[in-house]
């Protein structure tokens, strides 16, 4: 069946690319084929990184956190599984003294990798948002701050006041139907045109609400087809997921918290980073692979690739200037 599918998408390529990407036939035709693809060309490599992390004699530190400071998001997008409709979660809004906490040990072993002040939720949604992104970068000043928001409730102020402690600003416009601009994004695509400087590292996206994307460890409810990867993953050597109550999670694909790793209202970052729960974990990944892990068992998210590539950068210039080209093809920039 996967050999048949993987020969009709090179065949058909040019065709089948240009169907509708909330298609069930996109899922089939073109992200189907395309996972197994990439599941042959990165098994090796990521088997030959987890032998290197796991044989190392003292174990790296993370090199990318999320800390989720509100578990709320206020996006319909039909391959989340915390989209407004359909999250179960108990709210929980994060103490700011576990927050400061946080930050401040990170400030202690001078931190240089990603941090990023959000997860599975809208981070806008957090009042002090402004706040808490702007004390994280004043205490981690060699960290790559990024942002991510659907953009909803972002004005002039807001953005004003958290582009300078960004390194990479990315708002999501989802849309239904026709690709536009709402209003207030306008206005900051204008801002951006006037200080050219921030096009560097403001990035819109536009994503359709109903497109059919990675299965979130198998959670999207939209997604039909399902691959086992036959490669492991590499989030869990890399990546350090915060809930709002501080307990941590098994990666950003376990958006409901189904696992927890530790809790930093009992033990510290690098505690439980070295732990046992963490390390044996990566031991199920690297000997046995994804299927002795549920979530991990049907989840086609690579991990350690894209925009979870390096610590450093999130998207390429070439990826920032494709995204305002397309900006530039939605809104003529004399009418914004």
């Amino acid at each position: 069946m996967n050999r048949l599918i993987y020969v009709i998408y090179k065949f058909k390529k040019n065709i089948i690319e240009k169907l509708p990407q909330s298609s069930k036939l996109y899922e089939l035709f073109v992200l189907l084929p395309k996972k197994i693809i990439q599941d042959y060309e990165r098994k090796p490599i990521i088997k030959s990184e987890l032998k290197s992390y796991m044989e190392a004699k003292k174990f790296p530190l993370f090199s990318t956190i999320e800390i989720e400071t509100i578990n709320r998001c206020n996006g319909e997008c039909a391959f989340c599984p915390v989209n407004r409709h359909d999250d179960k979660r108990k709210f929980k809004l994060m103490d700011e003294n576990l927050f400061r906490n946080i930050i401040n040990q990170l400030k202690e072993i001078n931190y240089d990798g990603r941090l990023q002040i959000f997860s599975n939720n809208e981070p806008l949604l957090d009042k002090r948002i402004c706040e808490f992104v702007k004390y994280a970068k004043e205490c981690c000043p060699n960290s790559h701050m990024s942002f991510f928001t659907n953009g909803t409730l972002l004005n002039n102020d807001k953005f004003l006041e958290l582009i300078p402690y960004c390194d990479t600003f990315c708002i999501d416009v989802y849309y239904k139907g026709e690709k536009v601009l709402p209003d207030n994004i306008k206005e900051i695509v204008r801002i951006c045109y006037e200080q050219k400087d921030l096009k560097k590292k403001v990035i819109i996206s536009m994503i359709n609400q109903e497109a059919i994307r990675n299965n979130r460890g198998g959670q999207s409810k939209n997604r039909m087809f399902t691959y086992k990867l036959k490669s492991s993953c590499k989030l869990p050597f890399q990546q350090v997921i915060v809930r709002p109550d501080g307990k941590l999670s098994l990666c950003c694909n376990d958006a409901m918290g189904k696992y927890t790793l530790g809790d930093l209202n009992e033990k510290t970052l690098l505690e439980v980073w070295n732990s046992d729960t963490y390390m044996k974990i990566r031991e199920k990944l690297y000997k046995q692979g994804r299927k002795t892990i549920e979530l991990c068992k049907y989840c086609d998210n690579f991990g350690g690739f894209g925009m979870n590539a390096s610590k450093d950068y999130i998207f390429t210039p070439a990826e920032f200037a494709k995204s305002w080209d397309l900006i530039d093809k939605i809104e003529d920039k004399s009418e914004i």
